[in-house]
C-alpha cells in the first residue's frame, strides 16, 4: 500500500543560548519530577521543546541543498511538505527557498484553504505548515516530507510521513523523501 522512501538526517548544532535553555529547562522539570509534580517523562518532552524551533537548523538546511546537485534537489524539493514548529519559523524557511526558485506558500492555522487546494493542484511545489495538515489530506503526488519540528505524539509525526508515502498512479515508481534534524549532543548539552 506504501511506497518505498529514502531518509536523511541533517545534522546542526544548536547555539549556546539554546543549549543553556535546555539545561535550564532539564533542571526545573527534574525538580518537578523529584516534588511529584509532573511525570517522570516531562524533563524530556520539554527539552525536546527548546531544539524544536532551533533556528540554527535553517544554515544546516541551507548547506545541505547548497551540496545537492540541481536533480537531487528538485526530487526533494518539488512536491514537498515542511513542518515547522511555528508560522515565524516558516517564514524563515521561506526566506531560504525564495532564493532558490520554487513555487511554495504557507499554510497555518486561520488560512483560507486556498494554498492547500493550488498545492492539491500542483500549482504549488511545496507548502510549508506545522501541524496543520498531518491528518486528513489525500494528495498522492506529495514526494518528501522536511521536518524541521516533530511533533511528540510519535502518531502525528508517523502521519506527517505518510503524507508522502502513498502510491500515485502517474508515478508508479515512486521513491519518497523525508529528510529530518538531528543533533547528537549529551544530556548536559
Amino acid at each position: 500500500v506504501l511506497v518505498p522512501f529514502d531518509y536523511h538526517a541533517v545534522e546542526y548544532e544548536p547555539s549556546e543560548e539554546e543549549k543553556a535553555e535546555r539545561i535550564r529547562v532539564m533542571k526545573l522539570w527534574k525538580k518537578k519530577v523529584a516534588d511529584g509534580e509532573a511525570p517522570p517523562s516531562s524533563p524530556w518532552i520539554m527539552m525536546a521543546r527548546v531544539f524544536k524551533g532551533s533556528r540554527e537548523k535553517i544554515p544546516a538546511f541551507t548547506t545541505y541543498l547548497n551540496s545537492l546537485t540541481q536533480n537531487e534537489r528538485d526530487r526533494m524539493l518539488r512536491r514537498s511538505l515542511i513542518f515547522v514548529h511555528d508560522m515565524e519559523y516558516g517564514k524563515e524557511v521561506a526566506r531560504t527557498l525564495s532564493r532558490l526558485g520554487y513555487r511554495y506558500h504557507t499554510f497555518f492555522s486561520g488560512d483560507d484553504e486556498v494554498n492547500l487546494k493550488r498545492f492539491s493542484k500542483k500549482e504549488l511545489d511545496i507548502l510549508i505548515t506545522c501541524h496543520m495538515i498531518s491528518e486528513g489530506i489525500d494528495i498522492d503526488s506529495i514526494s518528501s516530507i522536511i521536518i524541521f519540528a516533530a511533533d511528540r505524539q510519535r502518531l502525528e509525526t508517523i502521519q506527517r510521513i505518510g503524507r508522502a508515502l502513498r502510491r500515485n498512479k502517474g508515478d508508479p515508481g515512486k521513491v519518497s523523501f523525508v529528510l529530518d534534524f538531528c543533533y547528537h549532543g549529551s544530556d548536559a548539552d
